[in-house]
């Protein structure tokens, strides 16, 4: 038995052994034809998988699997790979809309848990100066929800440089890498204006 397809959008597809194909014909005016070709996928460092769509539209595999074969993501939920842990198998089977929590507890079955925390602490070894990549930024979010820590006491642990803490603390306050953290976009309190001062005499 072949797999099954849902539209994404006209000319897109998506199937639930997680190819993803498209029939727009290239060109300046783009027509849909009649032949489906497989999208070249675009592996990430932290293994998830990526497909340009049209224009700027790129989209992780695993989140078109779900969204066209389950429906959207819920409020609060993630994309969980389980019970193979592995982010580029995006077998329909392997997939499904999980709290962060829950997500954390396949990882602790699988005995995948560190990981990803271990992987991103050593390349901080290496690059003490490295910019932040997905991996720690990930590990960054996790590490606070696991212990409460502190931007200072992520960057030591993962082996950052101290003067990282102000784009921990934007991290994780929602101001950057949002796409990666799934934190909602930092929204500052409105501030009301003070009453207004009354001129100086002059005499």
């Amino acid at each position: 038995m072949g797999p099954t397809w849902k539209e994404i959008k006209p000319g897109y597809r998506v199937s639930d052994t997680g190819r993803v194909q498209s029939c727009v014909l290239p060109g300046r005016h783009p027509k849909l034809g009649l032949e489906w070709k497989d999208l070249k996928p675009h592996p990430l460092k932290s293994g998830h998988v990526q497909v340009w769509l049209s224009g700027r539209d790129c989209r992780y595999v695993h989140a078109l699997v779900l969204e066209a074969f389950v429906g959207p993501c819920p409020e609060g939920m993630e994309a969980c790979h389980f019970p193979d842990r592995n982010p580029a198998n995006n077998r329909l089977d392997n997939l499904r809309w999980g709290t962060r929590k829950e997500n954390y507890d396949d990882s602790v079955k699988h005995g995948t848990a560190y990981l990803g925390l271990v992987s991103a602490k050593l390349r901080g070894e290496e690059h003490p100066a490295t910019k932040l990549n997905e991996d720690l930024v990930q590990a960054a979010v996790l590490l606070r929800e696991l212990g409460d820590f502190g931007a200072k006491s992520i960057c030591e642990f993962l082996d950052l440089d101290t003067k990282m803490r102000g784009a921990i603390n934007g991290i994780l306050c929602g101001q950057s890498w949002n796409a990666v953290t799934g934190l909602p976009p930092y929204k500052p309190k409105s501030s009301k204006p003070g009453r207004p001062r009354r001129p100086k005499e002059t005499s």
